[in-house]
């Protein structure tokens, strides 16, 4: 399969902030009661894109880092961690440039990834 190279997701930034409604507070809890996300856990979200998984982590008391290529989503995931007063690390990158990743402080692969 040949990688997706100009998907143009960062021209979207807006439209995912305003039109997608995050993820359910029942996926968070179901994740934390399988040991995913807890407070202190170092997570990586790759594809982080506005954040809304980032931030769900973070707001649990999770260490995130949320990495993403387009910077239009990061600078959107930014405002709102900022707005929501959360503290949450975001990278730009690729995700095939950063898992595993060291730089970042986190090893493994996948889309999130739960650091003990």
């Amino acid at each position: 399969m040949k990688p997706i190279n100009n998907a143009g997701f960062g021209k979207t930034a807006d439209d995912y902030l305003t039109h997608r409604a995050g993820f359910l507070k029942s996926l968070l809890e179901k994740l934390r009661s399988q040991g995913i996300g807890l407070r202190n856990q170092k997570i990586t979200d790759l594809g982080a894109g506005t954040g809304s998984l980032s931030l769900g982590f973070a707001a649990g008391g999770s260490q995130v880092t949320g990495i993403d290529p387009p910077a239009s989503m990061l600078d959107t995931a930014r405002k709102v961690a900022v707005h929501a007063n959360l503290a949450v690390q975001f990278q730009l990158a690729s995700a095939e440039r950063s898992a595993p990743s060291n730089a970042y402080g986190h090893r493994g692969s996948g889309t999130v990834l739960p650091l003990a």
